[in-house]
């Protein structure tokens, strides 16, 4: 996955990571889950621990979105938002 990781402060984490991941997916056009998982992976990496709630809390939302037309078991994300519960 090409990109740019860019430092920025921001008044709602949650918000901007959202934002970035729609952009992200509109962008390149993202559309499978692994892309997505791929993209989740990037932004824990590329972010403080301090942040990775914020983010699984935002890819959830984002996976939701975009899969909530379907009954699909297939596409289901193995994140779990309880595994953040500590960051």
């Amino acid at each position: 996955m090409e990109g740019v990781a860019v430092v920025k402060r921001s008044e709602d984490p949650y918000e901007d990571f959202k934002g970035s991941m729609m952009e992200m997916i509109v962008e390149k056009n993202m559309s499978e889950m692994a892309e997505l998982e791929q993209l989740l992976s990037c932004f824990l990496t590329l972010n403080a621990k301090r942040h990775h709630r914020a983010i699984v809390r935002a890819f959830s939302e984002v996976w939701v979105a975009l899969f909530s037309g379907g009954n699909d078991g297939s596409r289901r994300s193995s994140v779990q938002l309880s595994d953040y519960d500590e960051c």
